[in-house]
């Protein structure tokens, strides 16, 4: 599998993190890919969504990382990947570059 991950304007990507020290619940939020400002870096968008009781509302969230240290981004063929492996934190994204296209 290609080790690149090209951020495309407005496409989804995935959030994977853990929500516990001992890394045993893991969460995937979508988030889409909002571009790069040079104060933020590459910024990212939480997408609304609805659920079985309601729809969510609220501010939708964003992530910011600065060039080089997008962490826990994955498009949908490495979050297939990362699902098939054993889950750690420091296994998410690890060995991904990420190009702005």
């Amino acid at each position: 599998m290609d080790s690149m991950i090209k951020l495309e304007l407005g496409k989804p990507y995935f959030y994977a993190a853990f929500i516990d020290q001992d890394m045993t619940i893991p969460i995937i939020e979508t988030y889409l890919y909002a571009g790069f400002d040079e104060d933020d870096g590459h910024l990212f968008e939480e997408v609304a969504c609805s659920t079985p009781i309601g729809d969510i509302n609220g501010p939708i969230r964003q992530l910011c990382f600065p060039e080089g240290e997008i962490n826990g981004i994955l498009d949908r063929p490495h979050l297939l990947e990362w699902l098939k492996q054993d889950h750690c934190s420091n296994s998410v994204g690890k060995g991904i570059e990420y190009k702005a296209i």
